[in-house]
């Protein structure tokens, strides 16, 4: 095409504006892109970011940041939201989001009759993987930590597996014969302190360890829920955060809620635990969060029905299957 004599550059404007269809961010690298059903489409980056924690640990992990002139996604529109990293927006003017955004952790497969989880339940958006199970009928796995993490279970945050069907309290477990949820912010149910040896000589690593800051210095995400004898661990939820120099407008609801573990016919041993909620970071000079709008980030909810006490237990943990801790927000 020809320019004006009087045009010296051209910078193309990024920018997201959408009242309908469908808009997808993939977080995975090595580059990382958004596409619209309109035939639009973009670019990010992959950010890695690595720091002391107060005991002197390095910790890295990687987001993906997309940054824009402005955005606006109307309620017409049906955002997705994939890949393993969190998703970052950073957006140099105003943003208006009506969507929907779900950063859920996946739900574990479900059964009225056993059957033998051998996969682990995925995460998104960074969230950890919830545990499978490791020997059917006996031993579960461990769930993930933050799935974005140079190390994802630096933190020992991931929910405890089943760990065999004996009294292992010798050993130094004490949360019995079931599962136990994935933490962040909050302690997963049936956490695990010191870990301990359960069916087969197996090591149990310790669990129900939170990580983070209140103020979400550093975009983290979820951890999952630990597999049971049958079935599988919900995965943590993701997280994200969308800054804007304007103002930022929602209008949409944002759930970082972790995923449900799988229930086998309403056994606690059987079943797994819940995932841990993940994290929103929200931040504008004027940010306007319409009426309505809801902004949740809690652990999973334990598998339904489950309402029996772990045996072997000397927690003092209550009835049912183990919930994820609750994730973090601000605002």
């Amino acid at each position: 095409s020809d320019w004006a004599d009087s045009t010296g550059t051209f910078v193309a404007e990024s920018a997201i504006s959408q009242s309908a269809g469908t808009l997808t961010f993939d977080t995975d690298g090595p580059t990382p892109r958004w596409s619209s059903s309109d035939g639009r489409s973009g670019t990010g980056q992959i950010i890695t970011t690595t720091y002391l924690d107060s005991q002197s640990n390095s910790i890295s992990y990687k987001t993906a940041k997309f940054d824009f002139n402005s955005i606006s996604i109307g309620d017409g529109v049906k955002v997705h939201l994939l890949g393993s990293n969190p998703l970052h927006l950073q957006v140099s003017g105003d943003a208006t989001i009506s969507a929907t955004l779900d950063l859920n952790g996946t739900n574990a497969l479900t059964s009225d009759s056993n059957f033998n989880e051998i996969f682990v339940t995925p995460g998104r958006l960074g969230g950890g993987s919830g545990g499978k199970i490791m020997v059917a009928g006996y031993l579960g796995a461990p769930g993930n930590g933050p799935a974005h993490l140079a190390n994802p279970n630096q933190f020992n945050s991931g929910g405890t597996p089943y760990p065999g069907g004996g009294d292992y309290r010798s050993s130094g477990l004490v949360g019995g014969n079931a599962a136990g949820g994935g933490s962040y912010g909050g302690i997963g149910g049936r956490p695990e302190p010191t870990g301990g040896v359960g069916y087969n000589n197996t090591s149990i690593p310790p669990s129900g360890k939170t990580y983070g800051t209140p103020e979400l210095t550093h975009l983290l995400a979820g951890s999952g829920g630990g597999g049971g004898r049958h079935a599988g661990g919900g995965a943590g939820a993701g997280a994200i955060k969308i800054v804007a120099t304007g103002t930022l407008t929602l209008g949409g609801n944002i759930w970082a809620v972790g995923g449900k573990g799988g229930n086998v016919a309403a056994n606690l041993g059987k079943s797994g635990a819940s995932g841990s909620g993940g994290a929103i970071f929200l931040k504008a000079p004027n940010l306007v969060i319409q009426s309505g709008v809801k902004i949740c980030a809690d652990g999973g909810t334990g598998p339904t029905g489950v309402t029996t006490i772990a045996p072997n237990s000397s927690d003092g943990g209550e009835a049912g299957a183990a919930a994820g801790g609750g994730g973090a927000h601000q605002l």
